[in-house]
């Protein structure tokens, strides 16, 4: 088998590079919606905890991407869930970060809540069941649709175990718990719902905080109503397969996946740094899989899976190809036609950069893509992918910030 990937197609040619630098028009993802459409969605704000929770632009395609029509995501929410396994669809809703009030306490050593400092500027995490405010969640926020509706039931869910879970602030406000990756993966197994994150958290062993990002893969059996962490995987940064002296400046397990093989072996591809062009060095390292093959339960240590590995995603079709798609610097596109997942075939470049620093944090059509993409099935030998570029021209020679549609079909050799 090869993948055949045709040629790139603009879905919407956004503001020119550096009249906006990063943030807006950038962060792609896919949905298949429930009535059989593509929904295209991307960035319209900063990349910041300001933006957590807002709208995002969309483009619905309603001939597998060929077309496509403007909108925004929140036009389709009561299309956008995916099967809790129950006859209802579930959505997982962002929220808006809270801004500092004397309602926002804080629960200290003596058992009592007190006022939060109201510095909220600065970094600080703190563990969400410490939290009270009247709108803060503890869990993370679900919209729930029953067939044919269009106004959810809003649930919080359960997360467990209970004191794992941390929250963050900065710029002024306080973030609201929410899974960080937005992908609800379902197992072709048994037909239970997953979830990837990452983040500062707490050892469920030992109570201790995080000194980098863990990833943590939470799995729910009773619809999403409850999400149970099945890994807990801490960064050690002296435990890692290649010898980096620099490891420890890292950011841990970051962004990851969860995927299925063919034979059935979960597997997961994980971010370990993000390549930050405008600190002077392109601070671009390896990126990791790992695998399970008894459901979940237990994983092998993580490998060496390709030399960057921002936002990755993953995808196995019916026909026996797993895809995974990631990057920075660059973006790529690897293919397995291991029933495995195991050996993975070379990557094909999409987009190239070379992971110069850059001395202007606004000139992203240096870093040629913010490299997160996605993957949706459109038939069993065909997928539709959504990424960025920041290397296309107007008719005046001038780079803009692009939203870009390619499909990606497998075919016998």
């Amino acid at each position: 088998m090869k993948l055949q990937i045709s040629e790139p197609q603009i879905v919407v040619m956004g503001p020119p590079c550096r009249e906006v630098g990063w943030g807006p028009y950038q962060f792609a993802s896919l949905y298949r919606l429930t009535d059989g459409r593509l929904l295209y969605t991307f960035n319209l704000g900063l990349d910041s905890i300001t933006n957590y929770g807002h709208v995002r632009g969309g483009y619905v395609s309603d001939d597998n991407g060929k077309t496509w029509t403007a909108g925004y995501d929140a036009d389709y929410f009561h299309l956008m869930g995916v099967p809790a396994g129950n006859g209802e669809t579930i959505r997982l809703a962002a929220q808006k970060a809270l801004p500092w009030s004397e309602e926002l306490q804080l629960l200290g050593e003596d058992g009592e809540y007190h006022p939060v400092d109201p510095d909220l500027t600065k970094k600080q995490y703190l563990i969400v069941d410490d939290v009270k405010h009247p709108d803060f969640n503890h869990g993370w926020i679900f919209e729930r649709y029953g067939e044919g509706a269009t106004v959810p039931v809003v649930e919080e869910s359960k997360i467990l175990p209970e004191r794992h879970l941390m929250t963050f602030s900065g710029e002024g406000l306080l973030a609201r718990p929410f899974p960080l990756i937005n992908h609800i993966r379902i197992s072709p197994i048994d037909g239970s719902l997953w979830i990837a994150d990452y983040g500062i958290r707490r050892n469920p062993e030992t109570g201790e905080r995080d000194r980098h990002f863990s990833n943590n893969l939470y799995r729910s059996v009773d619809h999403g109503r409850t999400w149970e962490l099945m890994h807990y995987l801490p960064f050690d940064p002296k435990a890692l397969p290649e010898n980096d002296p620099e490891a420890h400046r890292r950011e841990g397990w970051s962004e990851n996946d969860v995927g299925w093989a063919p034979d059935g072996t979960m597997f997961r591809i994980i971010r370990t740094w993000g390549a930050y062009y405008k600190a002077g060095e392109c601070r671009c390292r390896a990126s990791y899989i790992t695998h399970s093959t008894d459901g979940g339960k237990t994983w092998e240590a993580p490998s060496v899976f390709d030399f960057c590995g921002v936002m990755p995603s993953v995808l196995t079709l019916k026909c026996g190809a797993t895809l995974a798609t990631y990057g920075r610097p660059g973006l790529f596109l690897r293919a397995s036609f291991d029933p495995s997942a195991r050996r993975w075939e070379e990557h094909i470049e999409l987009i190239h950069c070379d992971g110069a620093p850059i001395t202007d944090v606004n000139a992203v059509d240096l870093v040629a893509t913010c490299a997160y993409a996605d993957l949706v099935e459109i038939d069993d030998h065909t997928a539709g992918f959504a990424y960025s570029d920041f290397t296309v021209k107007d008719e005046n020679g001038v780079p803009h910030k692009c939203l870009m549609y390619r499909t990606v079909t497998v075919v016998e050799d």
